[in-house]
């Protein structure tokens, strides 16, 4: 799998951002127990195939944050980077995967299972 783009962030920031996306979006209980955030959504989600990823370029702007959850390494970034980062995924690459903003009034899931899905947007 291709390495990730964008600027990293120091753990204590990470940790403050990650938290208030669980916060918005999922069952804090659930995430405590092992699952996967997305697993433990607790909004309505849409579900997309991966593959529409750029039907969502024109609603998402810059200032994006993207969580790789199984590595527990946060990044920003653009939406170009991660149409990329998408595009290059390998059928074996096992990536759980969010991308939203500050606002946190949105999110996409990129999820293992090769579906998206969407809250907010």
């Amino acid at each position: 799998m291709r390495a990730i783009f964008g600027t990293s962030f120091a753990e204590e920031e990470k940790r403050t951002i990650v938290n208030e996306l669980i916060n918005k979006f999922a069952e804090n209980e659930a995430i405590r127990e092992g699952n996967l955030i997305w697993n433990s959504l607790r909004v309505q989600s849409s579900s997309f195939p991966i593959e529409n990823l750029k039907e969502f370029e024109r609603l998402v702007k810059t200032g994006l944050y993207f969580y790789d959850e199984r590595k527990k390494e946060l990044y920003s970034t653009n939406f170009e980077e991660v149409l990329k980062f998408v595009e290059n995924l390998e059928p074996w690459d096992n990536v759980d995967a969010y991308l939203f903003d500050s606002s946190f009034s949105w999110l996409i899931v990129i999820t293992h299972e090769d579906i998206l899905l969407t809250v907010g947007i």
